[in-house]
């Protein structure tokens, strides 16, 4: 579902046209760290879609890397690049189920006599 109300992420440069040429991974530059591990999103300017492969890198103020692989049926697509300061949004995260980054949540049961205690603990990873 398409919607307009979604934040517009800058990009932080210029990124030349013609990688993640046979699916693989290449790095974008963001002004700021919206998009995490299995996120997808797409260029405003281009309609390419993209998933995040790895955590995104802070090198320096109001700059950040991602790593990055495109997403289409057969690998034959290239990135079709960007200037500085054309937008990207969200689209959806490829795992948001039992996802394998953020928090674990661990349940303890605990049975005494005729009492249920059920302790939660929460910890992040």
């Amino acid at each position: 579902m398409a919607t307009n109300n979604i934040k517009r992420i800058e990009f932080a440069d210029t990124v030349e046209d013609g990688l993640g040429a046979n699916g693989q991974e290449f790095v974008l530059p963001f002004k700021e760290r919206y998009y995490e591990k299995y996120d997808i999103f797409q260029v405003d300017e281009t309609g390419q879609q993209c998933i995040v492969v790895a955590r995104p890198q802070h090198k320096r103020d109001d700059y950040w890397e991602v790593t990055v692989r495109l997403i289409d049926n057969d690998y034959s697509s290239v990135f079709a690049g960007a200037q500085r300061g054309d937008t990207t949004r969200f689209i959806s995260n490829a795992m948001p189920e039992m996802h394998e980054e953020g928090y674990i949540y661990s349940f303890l049961c605990y049975v005494n006599s005729n009492k249920i205690f059920l302790i939660a603990g929460i910890l992040n990873s």
